[in-house]
């Protein structure tokens, strides 16, 4: 079964792609890499460096790979003043660019 991680390449995220790959699932990774690291990725998981809430390359990955299940992890520890105050798509919380990109 192809579960997607977003924010897998994250301290979290990492670590549940090693126990979905050790546990015989097929992990695939969607991270921008803000935070993570390639480097704390298994070797042989697909990964791809996207922002969760485009929601066309999304589904591309969804439909490519046959995903079944997300398990979403991608998140800021801390988000600076200057970032909530602005306005726009990067401004947003990935909780609702996750949202728009399973809709």
């Amino acid at each position: 079964m192809a579960i997607l991680i977003t924010g897998g390449a994250g301290y979290i995220g990492s670590h549940m792609v090693y126990e979905l790959a050790d546990g015989g699932e097929l992990p695939v990774v969607i991270d921008d890499f803000s935070s993570g690291f390639k480097w704390a990725i298994p070797s042989g998981v697909s990964v791809f460096v996207e922002d969760i809430g485009d929601q066309r390359r999304v589904a591309q990955l969804i439909a490519k790979f046959g995903i079944s299940e997300i398990i979403h992890l991608a998140a800021s520890v801390v988000v600076p003043a200057d970032r909530r105050q602005r306005r726009g798509k990067s401004a947003r919380p990935s909780r609702a660019r996750t949202k728009e990109a399973a809709d």
